[in-house]
């Protein structure tokens, strides 16, 4: 019954995605012709691996893994699949060398029995939280193994679970292993009586491979030596119209400053730039800020660079509830002083890390403004 009732949610969403596609006024790319399947080319190798990751972070995190599984299996056809716009940009930027890089199909019967006949994984390997059970059932049926990597569940999604475990266990039914960030998750996985193997392997997070530092200076961007360089990284809405009087403050006391402002979706580059319009700021597109004090960075990839190149970064996506937090080792492997806000509840253990070795301060949006003034 189950079942029955997951795949008509999923036929509800598909035909929700054809209606949104035909009326939406901003005609967002839906990528249907990924989502449907029918651009997955068939793959002829004797062995094929698919990597699948959500957005920027996880497909960041299995970098290191995806360089050993290459090195462990050169003739292996790789299939990248994303569900995110800005993480299928960082997965053809850092995960190179695959032979398709997709937008996840969607879980619906039709479709992925369709795609995986062509695609034929033998390994399907999904980082931290994306499950989707039509998919692993019809995999298993061609005898694929599939696993999780740098698997976690959130305390919020746990109580939730813990209400129907009878739906846990459906979504990891066809579940080979989870290897799972700590034995904090490993213990919620197993209080849900999920019967796979599990395992603890720790966060992939933390792996200093992951964090090569880039050829990249300040003269490259033609900033001073002197400039008081300061980073914000991946902000989401509302987070922006909090920092702005931050801002405002921090042009009128710091004479040498320079922001770098870089909003986590690319969608909302123009959203962004609107609320800026009455301080000096420029786009980093235009290539010159020479007397400008915000920089709106509307490119993608530039945020490990400028990372290194900041004083102080502060990373948001945890001054808000709805999002609770972004990787904070980033800067930190920079050797940029780090900030962070009170909502790290999707990075839990990153938080117990950092704060235990006193490697940044984590402080609300009003407390942050009064200790970057001192």
């Amino acid at each position: 019954m189950i079942h029955f009732f997951y795949q008509a949610f999923f036929f509800c969403a598909l035909l929700f995605m054809f209606l949104h596609r035909l009326f939406s006024k901003k005609r967002r790319d839906l990528h249907l012709k990924d989502r449907l399947g029918f651009s997955f080319t068939p793959t002829t190798s004797d062995f094929t691996i698919w990597l699948h990751c959500v957005s920027v972070g996880e497909t960041k995190a299995v970098k290191a893994l995806y360089k050993k599984l290459k090195e462990a299996y050169p003739n292996a056809h790789f299939v990248i699949t994303n569900q995110t716009v800005t993480g299928h940009k960082i997965a053809q930027k850092e995960l190179r060398s695959a032979d398709q890089y997709r937008f996840f199909p969607m879980d619906f019967g039709i479709v992925v029995k369709s795609v995986i006949k062509k695609v034929k994984p033998n390994l399907f390997i999904t980082a931290e939280t994306d499950i989707w059970p039509k998919f692993l059932q019809e995999t298993k049926k061609q005898g694929c193994f599939n696993f999780v990597v740098n698997a976690k569940m959130s305390q919020k999604t746990y109580k939730r679970l813990k209400r129907m475990p009878f739906f846990a266990r459906f979504l990891y039914k066809h579940m080979d292993l989870i290897l799972a960030q700590s034995d904090t998750h490993k213990k919620r996985f197993l209080d849900l009586k999920i019967k796979c193997p599990i395992e603890v392997i720790g966060n992939l997070k933390c792996d200093p491979t992951n964090y090569e530092l880039k050829n990249f200076n300040r003269e490259m961007l033609g900033l001073n030596k002197d400039d008081f360089v300061i980073v914000v990284g991946s902000t989401h809405d509302p987070e922006e119209k909090l920092l702005l009087d931050i801002f405002k403050n921090l042009i009128k006391s710091i004479e040498n400053i320079r922001i770098f402002l870089v909003p986590r979706h690319p969608e909302r580059f123009n959203e962004v730039e609107e609320m800026l319009i009455s301080l000096p700021y420029t786009r980093l597109s235009k290539g010159n800020f020479a007397e400008e004090k915000i920089i709106l960075v509307d490119q993608m990839g530039k945020l490990d660079a400028l990372y290194q190149i900041a004083d102080i970064s502060i990373v948001a996506g945890s001054f808000t509830e709805k999002v609770g937090g972004h990787n904070i080792l980033e800067p930190i492997f920079a050797k940029s002083a780090l900030f962070f806000g009170p909502h790290m509840h999707g990075q839990q253990e990153l938080e117990e890390l950092v704060l235990q070795a006193n490697a940044g301060l984590k402080e609300p949006l009003n407390q942050l403004a009064e200790t970057l003034q001192e």
